[in-house]
């Protein structure tokens, strides 16, 4: 069983990485804080078992989904609050790391692109993220996450 003090410490820190965040309205701000702090509380891969109550679980499927959600925003709101945390210290490095996000795509409809070799045929996002420490090597969070999908490898 969860104690409230982890309860809350969870909610604190989504409030602090998210609360800010303007997604046009603030019941979509709400919604991102609760499903951060649930995903901190549960961490999964899946939304099916990072949100167990059946109204919360719709409620991350609809957020997820709704054209109304700026990506864009969100890692606006993780960059701010990074920069929050690293003007508290003298010294911050900042490590650029890429990967491949290998994502479902079976009717090969979604606007994704080759990753891994082309001749794999596996689908998803190239991505490359910013990640500040401190001097000690303690993350002070996210600076800047870009991802796209490679073009199709023209035939010949």
């Amino acid at each position: 069983m969860l104690d409230a003090k982890t309860a809350s410490s969870a909610e604190a820190w989504a409030e602090e990485e998210f609360g800010h965040a303007d997604l046009g309205d603030p019941r979509r701000t709400r919604r991102l804080t609760c499903m951060a702090a649930q995903a901190v509380l549960c961490p999964s891969g899946k939304v099916s078992e990072v949100f167990q109550v059946d109204a919360h679980r719709q409620g991350a499927y609809d957020f997820l989904e709704s054209r109304h959600i700026d990506a864009g925003a969100i890692l606006e709101a993780i960059g701010l609050a990074s920069a929050r945390r690293c003007a508290k210290e003298m010294f911050v490095f900042v490590a650029i790391d890429g990967t491949s996000l290998t994502l479902t795509d079976h009717n090969r409809n979604k606007d994704f692109g080759a990753v891994g070799t082309h001749g794999r045929g596996t689908r998803g996002l190239k991505v490359v993220c910013g990640l500040a420490v401190d001097a000690q090597g303690v993350p002070c969070g996210l600076t800047s996450m870009q991802w796209w999908a490679r073009e199709q490898k023209q035939k010949e």
